[in-house]
């Protein structure tokens, strides 16, 4: 959203991250799904609710805080709850483009 906010060029800016530091499996399994908006599912984001559920299960077990991992299941979870399990996980971008507001 940073990128599109400034009026760069996405498919540009998601090639030059995606093999940098800053690049992850997920930018570059689905960074070009989120540019061209395709939610179909690789993993469902009602799936992955259920594994971060079982992290946080285990870290509050062993007394650990993941507030990084505690966010990402939230914001999974709204998605979830506005009805988009069966989404692909990089439906995320949704969460974060106005949706949001909405979702939450």
């Amino acid at each position: 959203t940073y990128a599109k906010a400034y009026g760069l060029n996405l498919e540009t800016i998601t090639d030059a991250l995606a093999d940098g530091a800053a690049g992850s499996w997920q930018l570059k399994g689905n960074g070009r799904k989120m540019i061209q908006g395709d939610t179909a599912p690789g993993f469902f984001i009602k799936h992955f609710v259920k594994d971060l559920k079982i992290v946080e299960e285990g870290a509050k077990a062993k007394d650990l805080d993941l507030p990084v991992a505690k966010t990402v299941l939230r914001e999974n979870e709204a998605l979830e709850q506005a009805g988009m399990g069966d989404l692909g996980t990089q439906a995320l971008l949704r969460y974060y483009e106005g949706g949001k507001k909405k979702l939450v």
